[in-house]
């Protein structure tokens, strides 16, 4: 099969003419569930909720267009709270309860890591589509796990992303880079100074904290005593508006990098001007101008009133390659999946194809931007 645009699944008859997508009358016939495990609750459910929107939303409009295979998708949801031991239950019980045969998440990286055996074991397939951890990458593919498929992009793929664009454009030479100590904060922290060895960057100092910390002063003071140029973070959820609140209440002005999303700010926020300068990069933007992103980004918009983030876009096109997976194995079946995940050619929103290397891996683009004077401006798409 050829690969198809996210376009053709939105247009009706082509779109079942293409994917080989069934007609409304056959609605009614036996669901194929997918399983979202993913941080329903926690400290990390607010961040991840756009991702169940994506996933409800892809779902929603292949069922809308008649199904895959002549069958809806029923989701089944189940919350990990970002944690592995939940992560695992919640696996187990989309597999063995909800009778899933193919599982998205889990969101958080060492939630992932975590669920990985508990798929292969159970012989059952699972699309990585927002963790972004290095690591994960060491356990997938031939002679690991051939059972995980990640579309995420990675965060020592994103550093170096970012780090070639700081490199030939910015003056700052001396970093400091503070995380979550999680598998997400560590690697992302690790890869960063690795990667910037030989581009004429300096980390001068690393700091991780716990989850959920109350008070970052201690923290603050230590990073900001090692006089950078900028400050790189890698933290998720209610911990990075806990961070940014504090430092702007602690006088913080050195503009940051990093896994920035300047999106999780308030308008207010960011026209107030402590970020300003500063520059992230993400696997994704809602500003990226293609075709079927514009699509995505005007129905999640008319659908949540809200912009879509990188989890809603992830989430989203995980749903589109399952389908596409099971229209081309002909059947839903878990083996069968698996194996037509493995030769996915799958066009992306984000301008290149989804296709997965010997480490199940796939690679994306990455999107680096700035936060100036207020607003959200895109400065390059670099291949990751």
């Amino acid at each position: 099969m050829k690969p198809h645009s996210l376009g053709n699944w939105l247009s009706s008859l082509a779109m079942a003419t293409t994917v080989g997508l069934a007609t409304s009358s056959a609605i009614a016939a036996e669901p194929i569930v997918f399983g979202l495990t993913m941080p329903v609750t926690g400290g990390a459910a607010s961040f991840a909720d756009p991702e169940r929107r994506g996933v409800e939303m892809a779902v929603d409009e292949i069922n809308a267009a008649g199904g895959v295979l002549g069958r809806p998708i029923k989701l089944a949801i189940a919350d990990n709270r970002c944690n592995p031991t939940e992560g695992v239950q919640s696996a187990n019980k989309l597999i063995n309860e909800d009778g899933a045969v193919a599982l998205i998440g889990a969101f958080c990286s060492s939630v992932s890591l975590a669920i990985m055996p508990v798929v292969q074991r159970a012989e059952i397939p699972l699309v990585i589509d927002v963790s972004t951890a290095p690591v994960i990458s060491e356990h997938l593919g031939e002679g690991k796990n051939t059972w995980a498929f990640r579309t995420s992009v990675t965060d020592s793929g994103m550093a170096n992303a970012l780090i070639d664009f700081l490199a030939e454009n910015m003056p700052w030479k001396r970093l400091a880079l503070v995380g979550e100590d999680t598998d997400y904060g560590r690697g992302g922290i690790a890869s960063f100074t690795e990667l910037a060895k030989g581009h004429g960057l300096e980390v001068i100092r690393s700091e991780t904290f716990t989850q959920n910390t109350p008070d970052f002063t201690p923290l603050l003071n230590k990073l900001v005593a090692s006089k950078p140029d900028v400050l790189g973070i890698y933290m998720l959820g209610a911990d990075m508006a806990n961070f940014f609140k504090q430092y702007e209440a602690w006088g913080g002005r050195l503009p940051v990098t990093g896994r920035f999303d300047p999106a999780l700010l308030s308008p207010a926020q960011r026209k107030r001007g402590f970020l300003n300068g500063s520059i992230g990069v993400l696997p994704y933007s809602p500003d990226v101008d293609t075709e079927a992103n514009r699509r995505f980004v005007a129905e999640y918009r008319k659908r949540n009133n809200e912009d879509p983030q990188f989890q809603s876009a992830y989430g989203y096109e995980a749903v589109y390659l399952l389908a596409d997976a099971i229209t081309r194995a002909g059947e839903a079946k878990p083996a069968a999946i698996r194996q037509a995940l493995a030769s996915t050619n799958y066009p992306s929103m984000m301008g290149v194809n989804i296709e997965f290397d010997e480490q199940h891996q796939a690679h994306n683009n990455a999107v680096i931007l700035q936060l100036k004077d207020g607003e959200i401006k895109i400065l390059s798409l670099n291949p990751t």
